[in-house]
């Protein structure tokens, strides 16, 4: 099992895409049947015909896919859905926070080549859309940091940069 620490946000760090040759990851956005349902696309070769995996969104309107990166070694894919909504039980009441945003984290497995989920982190207060301005995967030596970059923030300073450690649970 997977979990995404949230950490301190190196301020050095811009939002690259990741980006390699014999790989094209891409977020569709679809405007026919559920507005603003999104799809993700992996393909081989940079050829959109080559099509070995489409991930699809969670709900509809969430705008999966609108962002992606990818690790170096191309074993992580996180992809947004910065329209995402959050519903939470208080008291009997079901109370929503609109347009949150979501980050899921997929794993590519060798066995069957292709990507599973194995976490996910919501924002954290209304209107931050996490993730809609991009992603990016910091890798060291010895962990994993993913970046996310939303509207607003949520904590006092306001930054709109989040960053969370991939760690592993034994």
């Amino acid at each position: 099992m997977y979990t995404l620490v949230p950490i301190e946000p190196d301020e050095s760090v811009t939002c690259p895409c990741s980006n390699d040759e014999n790989m094209q990851i891409m977020g569709i956005m679809s405007f026919e049947g559920d507005p603003w349902a999104g799809t993700v696309n992996i393909s081989i070769d940079n050829i959109s015909t080559s099509i070995i995996q489409t991930l699809i969104g969670k709900s509809k309107g969430d705008l999966f896919g609108r962002s992606v990166a990818l690790s170096s070694d191309m074993k992580l894919l996180a992809i947004a859905a910065p329209f995402a909504d959050v519903y939470s039980k208080k008291r009997r009441k079901i109370r929503m926070k609109s347009n949150v945003g979501a980050i899921y984290v997929y794993k590519k497995y060798i066995d069957s080549n292709q990507y599973e989920e194995i976490v996910h982190v919501q924002g954290r207060c209304a209107t931050e859309m996490l993730g809609i301005y991009g992603l990016s995967f910091v890798e060291t030596s010895n962990s994993v940091i993913l970046y996310a970059w939303g509207v607003k923030g949520c904590d006092i300073n306001g930054d709109n940069a989040n960053a969370y450690l991939i760690s592993r649970d034994v």
